[in-house]
């Protein structure tokens, strides 16, 4: 009886004291499921006669929680991702990992200070994304100091990477950045334009050495109008990329795009843009600069076609890439949308043919692509992606790349998006 009684005093101590903490606070359980099934004939490689079409089924699963109230906000989240039968029945082999694990405390009424495992995201997400396509996603373990005013933003990410807990300096064998370093201001300019500067700084370890650290930097800005009463969204961004790469060999290359979005009716709307991806140019042998430009860790798939030929700069053999696009976007109904895309892309650069004596440049056209995309929304929670895209080959595209130029490449998905 007197154990009873103290099991009760302390319920009711627990929720006197703990009880108008929750109530205030937003607890939500976070979760998504997201099969995708693919036919690829050609997607992202180039096939020839004697490769025939994969049928493919991936899914990704998260599940974890947010919190918020006056003095913290957290969030927790686990991931497996997987192909359908890359492991047989009854193996235990450990898939799950933490795809966002994070805090984030106010210091003031202006600053924020987030710390943790966290999506990198800006502007059209071209250098730092979440990389949603991709079913493993990017975060990064990182310090992220954040200013809000009243119009304008100011984010400042710091991450510093080891293999493992070490005890002395050690070089730093992981395949990716050893340091990220960035800084993001957006300014609202007035109601309908806004302008954003990024500068981001990576750095690489010198292979086999302790304190040799290549850095890359790549500045720029990103701005954008949009006016919602003529229904037009016009954006665009130039970037200039410097320092060293991986190998320690001097950058000098640069990013411009510009793209253009116009409603005619609230249900139909026109898109057109332009991407330049500055290349090497191989005829001239005295450039010892590297003069391709890479993405750092921005979305591959959202831009340059759906069918993911060219989201890095090896897929051009560092030729670098310009893409000439435009779109049709059409609401079908409350519940259908529909979007058709057509790229033309080139290589910027020069390439040359290499059986030639004199180096003279080939022609600079790759391809071209088609993509065609429905999405039915059954609710707010569900949504269904069905997509279809094509490409076709120029003889450059079979220089830079493995494959047979003439075979004409397909591909089709259906995807479907759950989230709790």
């Amino acid at each position: 009886m007197k154990n009873k009684i103290q099991k009760q005093i302390i319920i009711v101590l627990f929720a006197t004291i703990f009880l108008p903490e929750l109530i205030q606070a937003q607890f939500t359980m976070t979760g998504e499921y997201r099969p995708r099934f693919e036919y690829r004939n050609g997607y992202k490689e180039l096939g020839d006669s004697s490769t025939l079409p994969a049928y493919i089924a991936a899914q990704r699963t998260r599940g974890g929680f947010k919190f918020k109230n006056d003095n913290l906000e957290a969030a927790f989240t686990l991931q497996d991702s997987r192909v359908w039968g890359e492991v047989k029945p009854k193996d235990d082999i450990a898939s799950v990992q933490v795809y966002e694990a994070w805090f984030e405390l106010p210091l003031s009424k202006v600053f924020k200070l987030k710390i943790g495992r966290q999506e990198v995201k800006y502007d059209d997400e071209r250098l730092l994304s979440s990389a949603n396509w991709n079913n493993v996603g990017t975060t990064h373990d990182l310090a992220m100091l954040k200013y809000k005013g009243k119009d304008m933003d100011i984010h400042c990410g710091m991450a510093y990477n080891n293999a493992s807990e070490i005890y002395h300096g050690a070089n730093y064998a992981v395949k990716t950045y050893k340091t990220l370093n960035y800084l993001w201001i957006n300014k609202k300019l007035n109601k309908e334009f806004s302008l954003s500067f990024l500068d981001v700084a990576d750095g690489f370890n010198k292979e086999e050495s302790v304190d040799v650290i290549y850095l890359r930097n790549t500045v720029g800005i990103f701005g954008e109008y949009k006016n919602d009463s003529l229904g037009l969204t016009v954006n665009g961004s130039g970037y200039y990329q410097s320092g060293k790469n991986k190998a320690g060999t001097e950058i000098g290359a640069f990013l411009f795009s510009l793209k253009a979005d116009f409603f005619i009716t609230k249900k139909l709307d026109i898109l057109a843009g332009y991407d330049y991806y500055s290349g090497n140019d191989y005829t001239d042998t005295a450039n010892e600069k590297v003069n391709y430009f890479s993405n750092l860790y921005g979305s591959g798939h959202r831009f340059l076609g759906s069918m993911d030929y060219f989201t890095a700069p090896e897929h051009t053999a560092g030729a670098g890439i310009t893409d000439i696009f435009g779109g049709i976007g059409y609401k079908i109904t409350d519940k259908w949308s529909s979007q058709l895309f057509y790229h033309s892309f080139a290589i910027s650069g020069e390439i040359p043919d290499f059986t030639s004596a004199t180096l003279t440049g080939v022609d600079k056209g790759l391809a071209s692509e088609i993509d065609l995309l429905f999405i039915l929304k059954l609710n707010q929670m569900v949504n269904i992606n069905f997509g279809y895209s094509t490409l076709m080959g120029k003889e450059t595209l079979s220089l830079v790349q493995l494959g047979d130029y003439e075979k004409t490449s397909h591909w089709g998905f259906v995807m479907i998006n759950v989230k709790l």
